[in-house]
Order: C-alpha cells, then sequence, then structure tokens
C-alpha cells in the first residue's frame, strides 16, 4: 500500500520534474546574467577656469561585481552658438555612419565645427570592481557666446553577456555646459 502510493507519486512527478528544471534554470542563470553582467557610471563634471576655459572632469566607474574588459572611450565636443540653443538633438554621434547622418539632418543645429571624437584612455584595457578611471580636459571657448554640448562613450569588449540580444551595452552620456555667464532663460 505504501509502495503504491510513492509509485503514484513518482509517476506525477517525472510529469513535472523537465518543467520545474527548466524555471529554476531559468532563474538561476537570470541570477548569474544580473550578478556577472558589466555595469558602468559615466560622470561628466564640468569646472570653470574663466569665462572662456573649461576643465572637464571625465569619469568612469565599474559598478558591476566583475571586471569590465574596455574596447574603447570617446569623448565628443561640439561647440555651438548661444543663438542656436533652442534646437540642438540631445545626442552626439560617435561613429563616422553616424556623423554623417548628423551633417545630412536639416533639422540640426550644426555645430561651429563638426569633429571626429577623441579616443581617451588608451592605456587602461581592464577596469576592476569599484575601480575608478579619470581625466580632465581643458577646453577653451573660441567664442564667448558660445556653449559646449560634451559627449562621453564607453564601449566594453564583447563578451559572454555582450552577444546576441544584449549586444547594445555601451554606455553614452551627454552634457550641455554654458558659460558662467550665460543667461539660459531668454
Amino acid at each position: 500500500m505504501i509502495w503504491e502510493r510513492i509509485s503514484n507519486i513518482l509517476n506525477h512527478v517525472q510529469y513535472f520534474l523537465p518543467l520545474i528544471t527548466v524555471i529554476v534554470s531559468s532563474f538561476g542563470f537570470l541570477y548569474i546574467f544580473l550578478v556577472l553582467s558589466p555595469k558602468v557610471q559615466l560622470k561628466i563634471v564640468p569646472r570653470w577656469v574663466n569665462n572662456e576655459q573649461v576643465i572637464l572632469h571625465l569619469e568612469i566607474k565599474n559598478q558591476s561585481r566583475v571586471r569590465v574588459k574596455k574596447q574603447s572611450v570617446q569623448l565628443q565636443i561640439f561647440e555651438y552658438d548661444m543663438s542656436n540653443k533652442e534646437s540642438i538633438p540631445e545626442w552626439v554621434p560617435f561613429s563616422k555612419k553616424d556623423l554623417d547622418k548628423f551633417k545630412k539632418n536639416p533639422y540640426n543645429v550644426q555645430p561651429r565645427e563638426l569633429t571626429e571624437p577623441k579616443v581617451i584612455f588608451e592605456s587602461t584595457k581592464t577596469l576592476y570592481p569599484g575601480e575608478i578611471i579619470s581625466c580632465e580636459r581643458l577646453y577653451t571657448l573660441s567664442k564667448p557666446s558660445s556653449f559646449l554640448h560634451v559627449g562621453l562613450q564607453f564601449v566594453p569588449h564583447s563578451s559572454f553577456f555582450t552577444t546576441g540580444s544584449f549586444k547594445s551595452l555601451r554606455r553614452t552620456i551627454t552634457a550641455f555646459v554654458f558659460p558662467p555667464q550665460a543667461k539660459i532663460n531668454q
């Protein structure tokens, strides 16, 4: 009688066992992905030296529990005339293809000079958990009636977590940097 019950229970369990295995392994993979996926924080902090020169403090922090291998870090700086501040796009182009699209779009206000992005942090190959890398760049405005649109982009090396549908793990931050004497609300 007891053996019959045990046999009955095992017959039912064999039908649900594959489903339970799939559910448990899915949650396990999701947990591992969330814990081991690369996470970086980008910062752009301007500090004005005078009305025409600004020091851009650029910072990248690895917030993940694993080391992150860097493919590239790019800095893009556009200078705009203060009279055109109402219709400037929020994004900045980092690739040649995007730069060409940016030039051809009639709705984009064109900066004073369209330049290729600069590669920075070239000697850094890997960011360890909690590590912060930073640098400062001095920029001089060509005219006092200008402001800057700065973009910083971090592209990690392809790995298990950056392939397939999770490929776009690049991080980008942009900032508008107005001189201290600028009247923004006109």
